[in-house]
């Protein structure tokens, strides 16, 4: 990089560091190896005490920076080798260390040049041991009268107490612990803002670097600094670094050649970063050209040419103004062997905390004090935590217990037993400590929190955490099952009485139901009684009805002698009367017989011999009304087992409704069609008056004459004896009807299967 370039290239405090760190590593190591080989030496070979003494005192002032005294001994002497050795080293680490004393006067010189920075040196007792130039013009005073004096002076007292408090903290990790002061100035009222970052690199002994860089009244660039002077000494720094412009190395000084390849210039960034890191550094270079104050990070670097290892490197980004543009100069340090080592702990600690935020539960760590009477402070917190706790923004990593404990008290209906749940958990008790608390909220929501201690390696205990966990749902869970177990224990009590209720309730059924049994036996016995009552006075009936239907035929036709006209009508209507006292009586003795329950004798009957005898028999009925007959049966060999005289009983019954209740002109049709295996269906379909649809369930009731028998002779008994005996043979009967316009009854009926096989149902 030409000094012309990086004359334009405006600095800060920060960067100033990163360029000035590694300047003496390794010198105090060269020195104790030194005094190993001189060790393996004496142990090799019988060396002079006085030697050895020598050796020793050389090296002693070589480490307290004397390198003119190499040790006085002899050719001959055997530690001479080592003595010249020591001589070379002391010439090398003066050399070098003039070369540093000189670099840093130079770095020195041009940073106290800016008018608004300065350099204070303090010690680990916080007295002032240097103070630059910039710091003098700051204060108004003189920078003799600022050393040692303590550094508490030059600023306001709360500011530098907030600063040190952090510095402390940082337990001798000092660099990048940054803050704002005020400093006091003389004879001003109102002090200085500065910006102050603490250092540890290249001081004096326990010493502390503060550099300070004044806060621009105006808001202006703050954190852009102009300092054209560095160009050509940046170009000698051991550092990597490169001016980055709209995505493209604008510059790049002779390290960062070294380290990428000497044609970087011009080459896009993102053609430089590993993949892993990519997304993340081409977001803080562009926040860095935009001017934002963006904070130092690590990445992968990656050479142009095969030959050149890739290098982990810690990268401080810092906004540069250039006279028509802004631009991102990046200073870059070269890890060495542990960068990938930081890598991992990095990513380790990235993955972690990512875990830790989330979990479902909220999380809270705090770390144990390294002295008695310091104090424990918080050392993560997830965001789980933070949204049960509702904690505020003020309540970061790093804040005191009792921050803590003061932000979240007020959340909770007993603060003092929260109190008192910290207090405990930090006794030195290995257990769990857990309790629950309500939130002093409208919904009296839970939060239990459980307090665990942790150990370190050794066994040492560094910390607590403490786990919250949201039991609002469970304790509402809890009560619920409460109250359910409550009312399933009403619910068994009254189970208990209800059962003991029913247990006699059932005692006195089976009593009841052994008396019903008894009546229904006594019932069954008369009801075999009256069926064979009926079917004795049938036959009773029958005869003598018989005699007087002959005698009154006999009349009728003449053979007992000469009858008028009004003598035949009288006679007519005696023999209609007769032949429906007939009819009636042959209902009731089937009727009788097929509630009776003899033993069923069924045989195989020709199904169309039979039903077109029964037609035949109604013919001359049906042709008073001009009804048309008709007869389909699928099979002319069907054979149905039946009791013959039942069949034909179905038959009339089915056919003379048919004819009785149809139209004049009207059409009756007796189809036979095969059913389920083992059966037939029988249906009867007539063209007459019908059934209303709320009395079709009637029709089989015993006596049961429809609104459309009115004026129609009828006993009501022709279709429950149809049932009757249809079951008796284990078939089934079924009623179809349009009101106006006609009625289907269909039987299902067993048939013969095969030769020497029947179906009875």
């Amino acid at each position: 990089m030409t000094a012309a370039v990086l004359a334009q290239a405006p600095l800060d405090a920060e960067t100033l560091l990163a360029l000035g760190r590694n300047l003496l590593p390794g010198l105090a190591l060269a020195a104790v190896v030194l005094l190993l080989v001189g060790a393996g030496l004496a142990l090799g070979r019988r060396v002079p005490r006085r030697s050895i003494l020598r050796l020793e005192s050389s090296l002693r002032r070589l480490l307290v920076g004397d390198y003119q005294s190499p040790p006085d001994l002899s050719s001959r002497d055997p530690a001479a080798g080592v003595g010249e050795l020591i001589g070379e080293l002391g010439r090398a680490m003066e050399e070098r260390t003039r070369r540093l004393e000189h670099r840093a006067v130079v770095i020195g010189q041009a940073f106290e040049q800016v008018a608004d920075r300065g350099i204070l040196i303090v010690d680990r007792g916080m007295t002032i041991v240097t103070a630059g130039e910039g710091v003098a013009r700051m204060a108004g005073r003189p920078a003799g009268d600022l050393e040692r004096q303590p550094a508490s002076s030059l600023f306001t007292e709360k500011s530098w107490k907030d600063f040190v408090v952090r510095l402390l903290d940082a337990d001798r990790r000092f660099l990048g612990v940054t803050g704002t002061l005020e400093i006091v100035r003389e004879g001003q009222e109102r002090p200085l803002e500065v910006r102050v970052v603490a250092a540890d690199t290249e001081l004096p002994k326990d010493g502390i670097a503060l550099l300070l860089e004044s806060v621009p009244e105006d808001g202006g660039d703050e954190g852009v600094l102009h300092a054209r002077e560095l160009g050509a000494l940046l170009d000698g720094l051991s550092d990597g670094l490169l001016v980055v412009s709209s995505g493209l190395v604008r510059s790049a000084n002779p390290t960062a050649r070294r380290w990428i390849g000497e044609d970087v210039v011009g080459e896009p960034l993102k053609d430089l970063i590993a993949a892993e890191d990519l997304l993340f550094v081409l977001d803080r270079v562009s926040r860095t050209e935009g001017g934002e104050r963006v904070s130092s990070f690590r990445c992968r670097l990656l050479p142009m040419r095969p030959e050149l290892r890739p290098r982990d490197v810690a990268v401080h980004p810092v906004p540069v103004q250039m006279d028509d543009r802004r631009e991102a100069i990046l200073t870059m340090r070269d890890l060495g062997g542990s960068g990938g080592l930081r890598r991992q702990v990095q990513l380790q600690r990235a993955k972690l905390r990512s875990v830790v935020d989330a979990a479902a539960d909220g999380i809270i760590l705090l770390e144990a004090p390294d002295r008695e009477d310091g104090e424990w402070r918080l050392s993560v917190v997830n965001e789980r935590a933070r949204q049960l706790l509702e904690l505020p923004k003020s309540v970061t990593e790093g804040s005191r217990e009792d921050t803590l404990r003061g932000a979240i008290a007020h959340r909770f209906r007993d603060p003092v037993g929260l109190l008192g749940f910290f207090d405990h958990s930090k006794d030195e008790s290995d257990e769990e400590w857990t309790e629950a608390f309500e939130l002093n909220d409208a919904q009296a929501s839970s939060l239990e929190l459980v307090a665990r201690p942790v150990a370190g390696a050794d066994g040492v205990r560094i910390g607590r955490v403490v786990v919250i966990r949201d039991i609002s749902r469970h304790k509402e869970v809890e009560r619920q099952l409460r109250d359910d177990a409550d009312a399933v224990e009403r619910s068994r009590e009254s189970l208990q009485r209800a059962f003991e209720e029913l247990s006699a309730l059932n005692k006195s059924m089976e009593k009841k139901a052994s008396q019903l049994d008894s009546v229904n036996q006594e019932l069954r016995e008369l009801d075999v009684s009256r069926a064979q009552l009926i079917s004795s006075m049938t036959h009773e009936l029958q005869a003598p009805l018989v005699a007087i239907r002959g005698y009154t035929q006999m009349v009728l036709e003449g053979r007992l002698g000469r009858i008028n006209d009004e003598q035949r009508r009288g006679l007519d209507r005696v023999l209609g009367n007769v032949d429906r006292m007939v009819e009636l009586i042959g209902n009731l003795l089937a009727m009788a017989k097929a509630e009776a329950s003899p033993e069923l004798k069924p045989e195989p009957v020709p199904a169309e011999r039979v039903i077109r005898e029964v037609v035949e028999r109604h013919r001359s009925a049906a042709d008073e009304k001009r009804v048309k007959l008709e007869v389909e049966i699928s099979r002319p060999d069907l054979r149905l087992i039946a009791e013959r005289e039942g069949l034909t009983q179905v038959l009339e019954n089915l056919v003379g409704n048919a004819v009785k209740f149809n139209r004049e002109s009207g059409r009756v049709r007796v189809v036979v069609t095969p059913a389920p295996e083992g059966f037939v269906t029988l249906s009867v379909t007539d063209t007459g008056v019908g059934i209303p649809s709320d009395e079709q369930k009637k029709v089989f009731d015993r006596f049961f004459r429809g609104t459309n028998a009115a004026g129609v002779p009828g006993s009501g008994i022709g279709l429950a004896t149809v049932r009757a005996i249809v079951e008796r043979h284990g078939g089934t009967i079924a009623c179809d009807s349009t009101y106006g316009r006609g009625t289907t009854f269909r039987v299902v009926w067993p048939r013969e299967v095969s030769s020497g096989s029947t179906a009875t149902g």
